[in-house]
């Protein structure tokens, strides 16, 4: 796969362009048409490809003619046709406007339009077809767009393994996309029916769709100018800046009402409080309803510059697999983090969360994938694996090491078992000191909890277990005891620098591992954009105490 142009998010001409195309063409017209001979005039049909027409255009199962170049098409969209023995698929203008309203906002969902074959869409984006070759072109590349955006959607765009060799082993989502495309076109609705495709084909995860809204709302960044590093405003004070502080706020989202006349708007009123006091509360501030420096600087943050940042994380999510469960545990490795998570009709409900230790930088990297913890062993013993024999020895000794159950076992008291390649579990700690570390990357992969005990009681579960029981095993004798989930849980180790805070606002953690630099290269941008990136998006705020 050729490398991904570098450099900023093409112009909006492209973007404007697509949302030309989107509307419909002659349907747009026809909205706005005010007399019967011009509806008649803009609504006669328009040349329709044909199967002979379409078939002739076919030079391999890879590449057709379109526009009178030799294109390499998407590998699905030659079979898509001889699966349909050539018959158009795009007569409907509703399944048009659906693919093409898509395309036309690909970037919210931090991909470059030109990955999605919205580029070749631009010359056919103004006018609506005027020649049966047109009409052939435009048939053409509607397909190789559609089959291109599914697998962007799908995180298929990327190889994994070139980008993270040995780090990443998500399985990642598949669907029949072919099969998708062909239901939908088939409906009574199509236009409907290829929207709810594309949702289908989308991560679910409340999570990207609330980075997705975080990316159209940097993306759309209208560069007001930065505010007065000398204003410091509260509620009855009067100042230039209090027209600006409103349009920063509107560009927010947290100003809803117009900028009010001239003689007052300098004032700053309880309106214009009520609407800062709401951006500090989704930025995580102090919520004074005060135009401080903290708020100032957050305020002044351009949106665009954290797109960079934003597109990294949104790739990562289209890896994560379709479901991670009702109830699953997801632990994020640069946040230093684990939940217990339960779907709810709004999202997700962390029932319990802690500070965890991961690998460390280096050859002890804790790997990314997801697996399904089946067993948990109260007072483990440890055989010592011969990597870190050897790093701790200088040697391996051959009839192997093993730890017995006791103070001075690394484990601790429990671990949770998910039998997985890479030997990475769950477990307690006889050294806690590190749980309190700010940096956490400390380990040899495994991940250590700071509540063990909790989370034992969250997962032992029947009618023999109760709180006391498990307590028991964490204050009794050193004896081994291995015990069965009844209902075992999914458990996610992935990596997110960037995520949506308090109120949608998307905050950012440390790339503990530097695995940022590397999909970014990918995704076509350079060390310069990503370091912008980072310094444009805030960090989460500590809880005081």
């Amino acid at each position: 796969m050729p490398p991904a142009p570098r450099g900023t998010m093409p112009p909006p001409a492209l973007a404007a362009a697509l949302l030309i195309l989107a509307c419909g063409g002659a349907a747009c017209v026809v909205e706005q048409a005010d007399t019967p001979d011009r509806v008649a005039a803009d609504v006669a049909p328009e040349p329709a490809a044909t199967p002979d027409a379409l078939s002739a255009r076919v030079l391999s199962d890879s590449t057709a003619l379109v526009a009178g170049d030799t294109l390499e098409l998407h590998a699905a969209t030659v079979p898509f046709y001889r699966g349909r023995a050539f018959a158009p698929a795009w007569l409907d203008t509703g399944a048009r406007d659906s693919l093409l309203a898509a395309l036309a906002v690909v970037e919210d969902e931090g991909l470059r339009p030109e990955y999605v074959g919205a580029d070749r869409l631009l010359p056919f984006a103004r006018e609506r077809a005027r020649s049966d070759t047109a009409a052939v072109d435009r048939e053409l590349l509607l397909s190789d767009a559609y089959f291109r955006l599914a697998d962007a959607l799908l995180g298929r765009r990327l190889d994994v393994v070139t980008v993270y060799r040995y780090d990443w082993h998500v399985g990642g989502r598949t669907a029949p996309t072919t099969d998708l495309l062909t239901a939908a076109l088939a409906g009574p609705h199509p236009g409907a029916a290829l929207s709810r495709v594309l949702d289908v084909l989308r991560p679910t995860d409340p999570d990207y769709r609330a980075m997705r809204v975080a990316m159209a709302r940097a993306r759309r960044d209208d560069g007001t100018p930065a505010l007065d590093a000398a204003a410091r405003l509260a509620a009855g004070d009067t100042s230039d800046v209090t027209p600006l502080l409103r349009r920063r706020l509107a560009r927010t989202g947290d100003w809803l009402g117009r900028q009010p006349a001239t003689a007052s708007a300098r004032i700053f009123d309880p309106a214009l409080a009520d609407a800062l006091r709401r951006f500090q509360a989704r930025a995580g501030l102090e919520a004074s309803a005060e135009l401080d420096d903290a708020t100032r600087a957050a305020l002044n943050r351009p949106g665009r510059d954290a797109v960079p940042l934003m597109a990294v994380n949104l790739e990562r999510w289209r890896w994560m697999p379709s479901t991670l469960g009702d109830h699953h545990i997801i632990v994020n490795i640069p946040q230093y983090e684990l939940q217990l998570r339960r779907r709810t009709d709004a999202g997700w409900r962390s029932e319990r969360t802690m500070p965890v230790v991961v690998g460390r930088s280096g050859r002890w990297r804790t790997p990314v994938f997801s697996d399904t913890i089946t067993q948990v062993v109260f007072n483990p013993t440890w055989t010592i694996p011969a990597s870190i024999q050897m790093e701790s020895y200088g040697r391996v000794d051959p009839r192997g090491i093993v730890r017995g159950p006791g103070p001075g076992n690394p484990l601790g008291r429990v671990k949770f078992v998910f039998p997985n390649p890479h030997g990475i579990y769950l477990h307690d700690t006889n050294s806690r000191r590190s749980l309190s570390a700010d940096y956490r990357a400390l380990s040899h992969g495994c991940i250590r909890l700071a509540d063990p005990r909790g989370l034992a009681g969250d997962l032992v579960t029947g009618p023999e277990w109760d709180s006391t029981r498990v307590a028991a095993r964490f204050n009794g004798p050193w004896v081994t005891e291995e015990v069965d989930l009844e209902a075992p849980l999914p458990v996610h180790l992935v990596y997110f620098t960037a995520l949506p805070g308090p109120g949608g606002v998307v905050e950012r953690v440390d790339d503990v591992y530097g695995w940022d630099a590397p999909l970014a290269r990918a995704l076509g941008f350079d060390e310069a954009d990503l370091a912008a990136a980072r310094a444009a998006t805030p960090a989460p705020r500590r809880p005081e105490g």
